[in-house]
C-alpha cells in the first residue's frame, strides 16, 4: 500500500514539474537558452497571491474560494508581464551574445528577483500559500489523497493540454515551431519571431507561477524565494530526460522522474535520489538526445 501511495504522490508532484519543464522547453525552443530565473520569477506569482489574500483576510475580509482564485489570476497576469518584459528588454537586445552569455543573464535574475522579493514583501512575515479545501480523501489503510492536490492536478492537466492545443492550432503555435525549426528562416517567411519570442517567454513565466502556486499550496512551505529551487532541478532533469526536440518530451518525462523517484523512495529513502538521478544519468548515456529526441543527421 505504501508504495501505491508514493507512486500517487509521485503523478501529482510529475503535474507540477510538468508544468515547469514545459515552460523552461517552450523558452528553450524559441530563446535557444536556458531561463534559470524560473523558480525565483514563479514564486513571485506565490508571494503576490498570498499577500492579496493575507491582506484581505486581515482587514476583515474572508478567505474565500473567489478571492482565492482572482488573486491566483492576478499572479499569474503579473508574471506573464514580467516574463514579456526580460524577453523585450534584456533578451531581445542580447541576441548577438551566444546562449551562454543569455544563460548568465537569467542568473543575474535570480538575485533580482530575490532582491525585489525582499524589498516588495516583508521578509520576516513568515507567509503560507492560501488552500481551497483542507479535506483529504481516504486515510487509514487506504490511498490519501488531500483535495487541495487533486485540484491542482485536474488544474495542470487542463493547462497543460490547453498549452498543446495553442501549439498545435493557432497562430502563435504555428510561429513557435517555426522559429524553433529555424529562426532566420521564419522571420523571412513574414512570422514575427520578437512577438513570438516574447510571447513564449511570458507564457512560460505565467505557466512557471502556476506550478509554483500548485507547489505552495500543496506543500504549505513557509514562503521563501527558494522555495522552487528543487521543483526547477527535477524539471531540468525532465527536460533532459525527455529531450528539447519536442515539446511533449519533456512534459511526458517529469511525470515519469516523478513517478519513480517516489518509487524509489519506497524502497531505499535514504538513496531515493542518488539512485533516480543516476537512472536519469544512464538513460542520457545511452541516448543523448533524451527518450524522445532524434539525431538529426546533417548533410556535408
Amino acid at each position: 500500500m505504501l508504495f501505491i501511495q508514493n507512486i500517487v504522490n509521485g503523478f501529482i508532484d510529475g503535474a507540477t514539474i510538468a508544468l515547469m519543464a514545459l515552460a523552461l522547453v517552450i523558452v528553450f525552443k524559441t530563446a535557444f537558452a536556458n531561463n534559470f530565473s524560473l523558480s525565483t520569477i514563479s514564486v513571485f506569482a506565490g508571494y503576490v497571491t498570498t499577500t492579496i489574500v493575507t491582506s484581505v483576510v486581515k482587514s476583515g475580509g474572508d478567505a474565500s474560494v473567489g478571492l482565492i482564485v482572482g488573486a491566483m489570476l492576478l499572479a499569474i497576469v503579473i508574471n506573464f508581464f514580467i516574463g514579456f518584459f526580460i524577453d523585450a528588454v534584456l533578451i531581445r537586445n542580447a541576441r548577438k551574445i551566444d546562449a551562454s552569455g543569455r544563460q548568465m543573464i537569467t542568473m543575474g535574475l535570480i538575485l533580482v528577483f530575490r532582491a525585489l522579493i525582499d524589498i516588495i514583501f516583508d521578509p520576516t512575515n513568515y507567509m503560507f500559500a492560501p488552500k481551497f479545501t483542507n479535506t483529504a480523501f481516504g486515510g487509514q489503510g487506504k490511498i490519501s489523497v488531500d483535495a487541495q492536490s487533486l485540484i491542482n492536478v485536474i488544474i495542470s492537466l487542463t493547462v497543460l493540454t490547453l498549452v498543446f492545443m495553442a501549439l498545435r492550432f493557432t497562430k502563435w503555435g504555428l510561429g513557435v515551431r517555426a522559429t524553433a525549426s529555424n529562426e532566420k528562416v521564419a522571420s523571412m517567411m513574414s512570422v514575427n519571431t520578437k512577438m513570438i519570442t516574447g510571447l513564449s517567454w511570458a507564457i512560460g513565466a505565467a505557466i512557471s507561477g502556476l506550478a509554483a502556486i500548485a507547489f505552495l499550496q500543496a506543500k504549505q512551505p513557509q514562503l521563501n524565494p527558494t522555495n522552487l529551487n528543487t521543483m526547477m532541478i527535477y524539471a531540468f532533469l525532465a527536460l533532459i530526460l525527455g529531450g528539447t526536440q519536442t515539446f511533449h518530451g519533456p512534459v511526458i518525462a517529469a511525470f515519469l522522474f516523478s513517478i519513480t523517484l517516489n518509487g524509489v523512495y519506497t524502497l531505499t529513502p535514504k538513496w531515493g535520489e542518488v539512485i533516480t538521478f543516476s537512472l536519469v544519468m544512464l538513460v542520457v548515456l545511452i541516448k543523448p538526445v533524451g527518450l524522445f529526441g532524434e539525431r538529426v543527421a546533417k548533410k556535408v
